[in-house]
This record gives structure tokens, sequence and C-alpha cells, in this order.
């Protein structure tokens, strides 16, 4: 959504935030292999965020008391060196850092009033901050399954064990493609061995 990003603890930004969350995750991980300063992350949000859109389970302009919190250990000097570049990408409407808006995917889950539906300056207070950690979704492809999505050891089929989706591998590789990439494959196998049996 417009008006946030996500900072490493230095204050320096160092993805297109609204890449998906897989591309998201290997962002933190290599930034943490890099500097040792990204897990946690902070995302940052401006009033106007916490105004206009829902976050969590927290209703705009609902943000209770047990989700204040202390001041953030983040570097106060590189952030706002951050907010300030980031800032002059959104009035431009172009995101020269890392192209956050640039592709369809990316502007899908933002606002449609906005020109650039995922950009907007972070400058009127209160402002926000949420740790992010990256988290696991499922194993992307170590469960290796035949054409009947049997899982396999040795070469063969393990007798009632079946896999699909994101526990099995996947013809996409170790990419994501986008929202229920993995959906189709496991209903239509789900299916097939439904009314197989």
């Amino acid at each position: 959504m417009p008006h946030s990003i996500i900072v490493d603890q230095t204050g320096e930004r160092y993805m297109n935030e609204s890449d998906s969350y897989v591309d998201a995750g290997h962002a933190i991980l290599d930034r943490q292999k890099q500097n040792g300063k990204a897990i946690h992350s902070w995302l940052i949000l401006e009033s106007r965020d916490r105004n206009k859109y829902l976050f969590g389970e927290m209703l705009p302009r609902m943000t209770p008391k047990k989700a204040i919190g202390n001041k953030c250990n983040i570097d106060i000097d590189g952030l706002k060196t951050t907010v300030s570049t980031f800032n002059k990408y959104a009035k431009k409407g172009i995101d020269e850092g890392y192209g956050r808006g640039n592709s369809v995917y990316d502007s899908y889950y933002g606002d449609p009033t906005y020109r650039k539906p995922n950009l907007g300056t972070i400058e009127k207070p209160p402002f926000y901050a949420c740790k992010i950690y990256p988290g696991d979704l499922g194993t992307k492809g170590w469960i290796l399954a035949n054409e009947h999505r049997q899982a396999m050891k040795d070469g063969q089929p393990l007798k009632g064990l079946y896999a699909t989706g994101n526990c099995s591998a996947s013809v996409m590789g170790d990419v994501y493609p986008g929202p229920g990439s993995t959906l189709g494959p496991t209903t239509v196998f789900g299916y097939i061995f439904c009314n197989a049996y």
C-alpha cells in the first residue's frame, strides 16, 4: 500500500516491498547475509496508511493500544536518508531504487485511487513501525511426486502418500508466478485422486 516502506535495522530500504512474499522473503535472507541486520526488518507506515487501509486484523483508524510499543532501535540517520529518497521517488511516481510499481503484480494490492497504486510519501505523522520476519510457507518442491502425484522414494511410489501444491516439486521450480499457482494443480490432482478411489 502507499505510504509504507520496509527497512533493515540500519534504516535502509533493500527491496521492492510490493514483490510477492516469496521474493520478499528471499530479499530479507539475502540482505541478512550481506549485513546481518535484516532479521528483523521494519515496516514503516505513516498516518495516511493507518487511516485508510486494513493492517492485519486492525481496521483503519483503529490501532489498539496493545499494538503501540516502545521506540524502535533503527539507525535514525539512515532512516531519514531513506525516507527522503523514497519520498522523491513517490512524488515522481517512479521508484528508481527498486522498481516498486513497475509491474501489474506490484500494483494489484495497491490503492487504485493513486496514480501509482503503491507509491505514497512518508511524511505525515504519526508514524508506525512493525517488525518483519521471514517465515516458511511450504517446502517449495522437496517431495518428488510422479504424474499421479504419488510421493516417490528411490524411484518408487510410496503407497498411500500423495503430494501436490507447496509441498511438492513444481513445474515452476523455485519461483512464484502469482497467487493460486499451487492451488490449480492441487485442485486438479485432488479431483483426480478422489475420483480414482
